[in-house]
């Protein structure tokens, strides 16, 4: 492998907006978005809804500001911060990849996972970190991030099925266009939240 490679060994999986990972709320508890504070060095501090922290290129033809960041705002000497809390849909360890340009940490849960970290801003940088993270608790998160994460790896596990099982097991499973595994996981899951609700 030369340095020009990409990969994701041991995890295949893209990085994702966190919004497709979690489930986002504001400093109000207004689901679907993390609160942006933009305090500039001279003026009024901007305070705005964040569905998604994508800030990796330029607005096209002008090239003149970055996409998703507020307009007419100047970031000298500003500070720039995204609070709000996530809900993780299954426990585990969770990867984020973290792009950032400046001085930058961020908290989750209250611990400093990226301790404060600085990059010129006209060579940005990324950082990789893992956060674990239980299903169904909002876990406080601030930070001045352009963050993407993954989920957890599924655990392997060998099961013996009967014959007839699996036939038809694979034929639904072909059915809706899923991978095996995928249906087995979708089937085991409707059957313990059915069970939790009886």
């Amino acid at each position: 492998m030369d340095s020009y490679s990409m990969m994701r060994f041991g995890n295949p999986s893209d990085y994702k907006q966190l919004g497709d990972v979690f489930k986002l709320y504001d400093n109000n508890g207004k689901e679907g978005c993390l609160t942006g504070i933009y305090r500039p060095a001279q003026g009024e501090t901007l305070v705005r809804e964040e569905p998604q922290l994508y800030f990796e290129h330029l607005v096209a033809p002008q090239m003149a500001r970055v996409v998703n960041l507020p307009e007419d705002f100047r970031f000298y000497g500003s500070e720039v911060t995204y609070e709000g809390e996530i809900e993780a849909s299954q426990s585990g360890d969770y990867q984020f990849i973290l792009y950032y340009a400046g001085y930058t940490s961020v908290t989750i849960g209250g611990e400093t996972v990226v301790p404060e970290r600085w990059r010129t801003a006209w060579n940005p940088n990324a950082y990789k970190f893992t956060v674990h993270l239980e299903a169904g608790e909002r876990t406080p998160l601030k930070g001045a991030i352009s963050s993407f994460c993954r989920k957890p790896l599924k655990e392997k596990i060998s099961i013996t099925i009967d014959a007839d099982i699996l036939k038809e097991l694979r034929e639904k499973a072909e059915a809706d266009d899923r991978s095996l595994s995928q249906y087995i996981n979708l089937v085991l899951k409707k059957h313990l939240e059915d069970r939790k609700e009886k």
